[in-house]
């Protein structure tokens, strides 16, 4: 996999109330041949729901698929928290005309801010 580029996507399901949950996954494969084993995982569920005589739920059935997918080769992603890093040039090294390179890690600062209602002042009964 040393000279390989990886191909990302994000695979999602939505269910009642608002469940929510997807998955990155990661494989050499060019996107036709990504489908086809999407299309084949999601066929393969509907066989095994006639074979088990029950309802299988959207939420299994996506980890199912991503079961199947992680047997086929592919790798399931995260991101880091604060996953920013550059290449910089960090000074000159000794008496000489060559750079010195580092790597700075940026880290993200985040301010929370309430949005929405503010609270109003309290009447004086």
């Amino acid at each position: 996999m040393e000279n390989e580029r990886l191909n990302l996507f994000e695979l999602h399901y939505t269910w009642y109330e608002h469940e929510h949950q997807s998955t990155i996954l990661a494989t050499p494969k060019e996107q036709n041949k990504i489908e086809e084993d999407l299309k084949e995982a999601a066929t393969s569920i509907e066989f095994d729901q006639i074979k088990e005589k029950e309802a299988i739920y959207k939420d299994e059935a996506y980890r199912r698929i991503i079961d199947i997918l992680k047997q086929k080769g592919y790798i399931v992603c995260k991101f880091i928290f604060d996953h920013e890093y550059h290449v910089d040039e960090i000074g000159i090294v000794g008496n000489t005309k060559y750079l010195k390179y580092g790597i700075i890690h940026f880290i993200e600062k985040s301010e929370r801010k309430l949005l929405g209602c503010q609270p109003k002042e309290s009447p004086n009964y």
